[in-house]
């Protein structure tokens, strides 16, 4: 696994955590009328970025040049999970009636967001099928 493969990752652990963190933060203050669906897609995302920087650590700590199956199952699974998620909330967001900034920032969160989940879909790939990974 390339160095950078390992920066992409924990940049989308990274950037996941705090946008849903965030997220979780405004709706505590009251900011969303849509609470249960908020949050239970806020911990799902957050739930996911946990599993994938549990996979990164493992790789790290094992010097594996390729992540197991498992791992990079998760890691798909989570970038999959947050372009979708971000696909759906980008139009959402910019079909309803809020302020120019408001879209602006969101649609950049959801830019970031989704070039984070390629990069991580990205390094799950280097994982040949069927091979824990090799030693570094």
């Amino acid at each position: 696994m390339r160095r950078t493969d390992r920066f992409v990752v924990a940049g989308f652990v990274a950037f996941t955590a705090f946008v849903w963190v965030q997220r979780l933060v405004n709706l505590a203050r009251g900011d969303e009328s849509a609470v249960t669906v908020s949050v239970t897609l806020s911990v799902v995302l957050l739930v996911l970025a946990v599993a994938t920087a549990l996979g990164l650590v493992v790789v790290a700590a094992r010097g594996w040049t390729t992540p197991p199956p498992l791992v990079a199952m998760v890691w798909r699974v989570a970038a999959g999970v947050t372009v979708a998620v971000w696909i759906v909330r980008a139009v959402q967001i910019t079909l309803a009636w809020r302020s120019l900034g408001f879209v602006v920032v969101h649609v950049v969160l959801a830019a970031v967001s989704i070039a984070l989940a390629v990069g991580t879909w990205r390094a799950a790939a280097t994982s040949p099928q069927g091979v824990r990974g090799g030693a570094a």
